[in-house]
């Protein structure tokens, strides 16, 4: 799917109220709109209701998102797992790479790449998340962020968050990483911390 665009979600790709969903292979490159300018994923119904979604051997790149998740952009889609893919070079206002509205419960793992995407606003309130951008509104049921392995390096934001951006959260977030190798990360926790000065709700383990 390359050189596609739409005015609103999924410039590429946009799917909406399936409760399983699978990318394997092929790429997402070139494309724009205004959140999730590679693929955008919708799920109505209350926050919790279960929704997976896994990405396996794909290439996200070059998107463009005027608003949110230059990449890949998900509203209320719980389980998010990426395996073997790559998220390069995609750009928006927050989320650069990825954005995650409502709830998350996002996994990265072995040979995955977050790399070289940019989080850019002239406004102060956006500019955050170069590589991923989380804003997590529920208000009963956690979400959590797994890095089991693969890369989240070279990201930039204007103002916070340059590999990472957690903000609004008002319930336990677990953040969990097991392997080295992530530049952006130490820009991400710092922006991580500032957060839990303002909020106490926050559960950090690593």
């Amino acid at each position: 799917v390359v050189n596609c665009r739409s005015d609103q979600q999924g410039g590429g790709i946009f799917i909406s109220n399936v409760k399983d969903v699978c990318f394997s292979g092929g790429e997402v490159s070139s494309c724009s709109a205004e959140n999730g300018g590679g693929i955008a994923v919708y799920k109505s119904g209350s926050v919790g209701q279960d929704s997976n979604l896994k990405f396996f051997g794909v290439l996200i790149s070059e998107n463009t998102a005027t608003n949110f998740g230059g990449g890949f952009y998900a509203d209320n889609v719980i389980f998010v797992d990426i395996e073997a893919s790559s998220f390069l070079n995609n750009t928006a206002q927050n989320g650069g790479g990825l954005y995650f509205n409502r709830r998350a419960e996002l996994t990265v793992n072995d040979g995955s790449a977050i790399n070289d995407n940019t989080a850019s606003s002239s406004d102060t309130s956006r500019g955050r998340g170069g590589g991923a951008f989380f804003n997590i509104i529920a208000t009963e049921l956690a979400s959590s962020f797994t890095i089991n392995g693969g890369t989240i390096n070279n990201n930039t934001a204007d103002y916070s968050g340059g590999g990472i951006c957690i903000s609004n959260t008002a319930v336990p977030l677990s953040v969990r990483t097991a392997k080295n190798g992530m530049k952006d990360i130490f820009s991400s926790m710092l922006h991580l911390f500032l957060l839990m000065l303002l909020s106490m709700r926050y559960r950090i383990m690593t």
